[in-house]
């Protein structure tokens, strides 16, 4: 099992920075996914490596806050296998994104409601993982996070 994150960055607007990964990034290549996941270098500190990736992955930084931890394993049919520790992480960001080309096919600002629905309906154009822990970032955010993110 190894260390992994993911990151989910919000804005004013109540949507979260979605992308979708590059073909070429494996194993969910032209899947849509949260806002950053990645895993730490070799000794890095997962505190250090969140911030490192998200500039890496979309040239800003911002304040993140650890929301959960949780364990999966899935076999992605294509000869991949993924068993992570992974660490959530959550923040907030209201300027424009300058996605690295080489990591991220494409991008968009989704609302956190309709995603809900876009989970239901189209499950097969998002990643193992965020189908596996999007409810759950909702449902753990803090009262004043989730109400941020709501809009109330």
């Amino acid at each position: 099992m190894k260390d992994s994150f993911s990151i989910f960055i919000f804005d004013a607007n109540r949507k979260l920075l979605m992308q979708q990964k590059s073909i070429n990034q494996y194993p969910s290549g032209g899947l849509w996914a949260n806002t950053c996941c990645s895993y730490p270098l070799e000794n890095e500190p997962i505190e250090k490596a969140v911030h490192r990736r998200l500039e890496d992955e979309f040239g800003f930084d911002c304040k993140l806050d650890k929301l959960s931890e949780f364990c999966y394993q899935v076999y992605s049919g294509n000869g991949g296998y993924e068993y992570e520790f992974n660490h959530v992480y959550i923040g907030f960001y209201n300027g424009t994104p300058e996605p690295n080309e080489d990591e991220i096919m494409s991008w968009k600002w989704m609302n956190v409601l309709e995603l809900l629905d876009e989970l239901r309906y189209n499950p097969e154009n998002y990643s193992y993982w965020f189908r596996q822990i999007y409810r759950d970032v909702l449902d753990k955010v803090s009262r004043k996070q989730k109400n941020r993110i709501l809009g109330l």
